[in-house]
């Protein structure tokens, strides 16, 4: 654990290009990409694929995302994890949107500047008759917000569907500074 630890601080402070090359070569045996792994693990999706599995999230805020995920069911409300973990290519590639590529902004945090690559994040979206949807009443979007803040995650202000593990700091991620208990 010290040693990918260690590889991911160093990743941290490296070009995006760089980092993920470290923390893939440092991990590649844990997570590795395609099937899934031999200890039953589900594997990771390709790089710019959207990953929703909670269990590639970190433990504290896998065990919350998944209480957030269960009393929204019991409330009603159409949502569910649309996204958890997120590499880096993927997140630059939703930086680009609205930049370099068609497309709304829908992000403004580049690859590692986003709680979803250390697992500290979740977007939650409706589904609704078997598709996924944005277009909620903002009652719906409100009360996921509370349904979090009781379960230890806060809201990213301009970013509706995301939560993410309150009380971080971006810059303590990046210098290796992560919550204790992680797998």
């Amino acid at each position: 654990m010290a040693t990918m630890r260690a590889a991911i601080v160093a990743s941290a402070r490296a070009k995006a290009s760089c980092r993920w090359h470290l923390l893939f070569v440092s991990s590649s045996d844990r997570f590795g990409y395609g099937a899934d792994n031999p200890d039953g693990r589900p594997a990771m999706p390709s790089p710019l694929q959207r990953e929703a599995l909670s269990e590639h999230l970190h433990p504290q805020m896998r065990t919350k995302a998944l209480a957030v995920e269960a009393a929204c069911q019991a409330a009603g409300l159409p949502l569910r994890i649309f996204e958890a973990w997120r590499s880096p290519e993927r997140q630059a590639d939703l930086y680009a949107q609205g930049r370099t590529k068609p497309g709304q902004i829908v992000t403004y945090a580049r690859g590692w500047e986003s709680y979803h690559q250390y697992g500290l994040a979740a977007d939650f979206v409706g589904y609704v008759n078997g598709a996924w949807t944005w277009d909620l009443p903002d009652a719906v979007w409100a009360r996921l917000h509370a349904i979090g803040a009781a379960h230890g995650l806060e809201r990213l202000g301009f970013e509706t569907p995301h939560l993410q593990l309150a009380g971080l700091k971006m810059s303590e991620l990046m210098d290796g500074d992560w919550p204790e208990g992680g797998d």
